[in-house]
């Protein structure tokens, strides 16, 4: 978890927009629930001189979750991505 919080406190998000309404389904017992999201990510991000770059990521995913006693738990999640395009 300590790459997610370097990472978020390192960029800057210009737009973080569902390119589609997200898809939410929950099983008929309820025990069960998947969501598909499908972003458009602008972001600044530094380089390796310390530059501000903005990129530009459009990307999916699909997120299954089990209802445990602790609460919603993450069971699996399946991503994946556009290239970059960077946007200077």
């Amino acid at each position: 978890m300590k790459w997610f919080s370097v990472y978020f406190h390192s960029v800057t998000f210009q737009k973080w927009d569902d390119l589609r309404d997200p898809i939410i389904h929950f099983s008929d017992d309820g025990s069960l629930a998947y969501t598909i999201i499908h972003k458009e990510v602008v972001l600044d991000t530094p380089d390796e001189t310390g530059d501000t770059i903005t990129e530009r990521i459009e990307y999916a995913w699909g997120a299954i979750y089990r209802d445990t006693e602790e609460g919603w738990k993450i069971e699996s999640v399946a991503s994946t991505n556009k290239p970059v395009e960077i946007l200077d």
